[in-house]
Formats: structure tokens, sequence, C-alpha cells
């Protein structure tokens, strides 16, 4: 009798046991997988973020700057390690930019109106400190200002736009800095657009339709008689005239 009791015993605890090794080895199959997903993801992430960072420079160094600006700009901003890496990363890059612009400067390696455009470029990103800054200023400071190109990419710098654009719009197709400033026409006529624009809107908070409008017309030749200001132009005149018979008609 006293066996059969301990038989009995003996079974729920042995179904317990067993229960507790089924258990115990899905916790480790669970957590085993885990471990393995988050390895996987990881690995994806460092080695996708490394050719976001490797493609950039080499867009970069090769002066396909709108390409790269395009693409760290767009891609990877679901990456984590984009988020805390990037701006380290690239501004460990643009200070060996630029010490590699000051060596081969001094060795002739490169021109100053070469120079400066990498320089300009790398302003764009406002991700240097002042030591660095103050090296670029250096940099530019000591770079000629006699040529045309320089006085325009100078001023394109400083942010006149529409001066910068007559200087590079004057640069004869022989000459070698065509090319270059070629690259900033486009960007100097979208600048001074969008400065034209918001003055315009200035002046008809005030109600200065025909002085905005002659803004426009003087520097549409300029602009290569652009489609989004001779609209603005008739855009105004609409709203001048609507204007004027509303406060005539008072």
């Amino acid at each position: 009798m006293n066996e059969l009791n301990n038989e009995s015993f003996k079974q729920p605890e042995e179904n317990l046991n067993t229960t507790k090794e089924k258990l115990n080895l899905k916790l480790i199959t669970i957590v085993l997988s885990s471990v393995l997903l988050i390895g996987i993801l990881f690995s994806f992430t460092t080695l996708s973020y490394k050719s976001l960072v490797v493609n950039f420079k080499n867009y970069f160094d090769n002066a396909h700057y709108s390409t790269a600006n395009n693409l760290v700009v767009t891609k990877g901003n679901m990456n984590i390690l984009k988020s805390f890496k990037i701006n380290n990363d690239l501004t460990s890059y643009f200070k060996d930019k630029l010490k590699s612009i000051t060596e081969k400067l001094n060795n002739g390696e490169i021109t100053s109106d070469e120079a400066l455009v990498i320089i300009n470029e790398i302003n764009r990103y406002n991700l240097l400190d002042k030591e660095i800054d103050e090296t670029v200023g250096v940099l530019s400071n000591n770079i000629s200002s006699s040529s045309t190109l320089t006085k325009g990419i100078s001023e394109y710098q400083k942010k006149n736009f529409k001066e910068a654009l007559t200087i590079f719009k004057s640069i004869p197709s022989n000459n070698e800095g065509y090319n270059t400033a070629a690259t900033y026409i486009p960007k100097c006529k979208e600048e001074y657009t969008n400065y034209l624009l918001k003055e315009v809107d200035t002046l008809v908070a005030e109600h200065y339709y025909s002085k905005s409008i002659t803004l426009l017309e003087e520097n549409l030749e300029l602009l290569d008689n652009s489609t989004k200001i001779s609209d603005k132009i008739e855009e105004l005149k609409t709203a001048r005239d609507k204007y004027i018979q509303e406060r005539d008609g008072k």
C-alpha cells in the first residue's frame, strides 16, 4: 500500500519536472532567437550606415556635391546609427578634407578657385566647430581674389546672389572656371528668385503692387525669363487691377 502511494506521488512530480524542462527549453529558444535577431538587425544597421558614409565620401571626393548632399539628407533616416553618428563622422571627414586642401594648395596641386569651391561646399553643412571655421576663414583670406570665378564665389558666400549670378554669367565658355561657374548659376537663380518673391510679398502686404512688378521685371532678364517670375508678374498685375477697382469703387 505504501509503495502504491509513493508511485502516485512520483508520477505528478515527474510530470512537473518535465513541464519545467519544456518551459525552460522554450525560454532558452526564445532568448537565443531574440539575441540572434538583434544581432542580425545590428549587423544590417551597421553595414547600411557604413555604406551610406562611404558613398557620401566618394561622391564628395569626386565633386558630385549635390548627389552627396541628397544622399545624406534623404537616405537612411530610419537608421538609428545615422541619428547618433552622422554629424561626428562628417565633421571628422571635413576636418581631414580641409587639411588636405591646405596641403594641396601649398604644393600647387589645386588652384585657389578649386579650393574655394570645396570650402564653400563644406560650409553648407554647418558642422564645423570654431577652430575649423577659423581655418576656413584663413584659407579663404589667403586665396587670390583676382579671378572672376573667385569673386563670384565670394559674393555667393556673402549671399549676394544677384552680384554672384551676374559674375558667373559673365565667365566665357573658354575660361577654365566656366564649368565651376555653370554649377553655381542655377543655385544663384534659385536663391535670388526666392529672395525676390519674399521681397514682393512684403511689398504687396503694403499694397505696393507697381513697385513689386517693377522689381521683378528689372530682374527678369538676369533670371533668363524665369517662368516663376513671369507668372508672378501676371499675378501681381491682376491683383493690382482688382485692388484699384475696389479702392476707387469706395
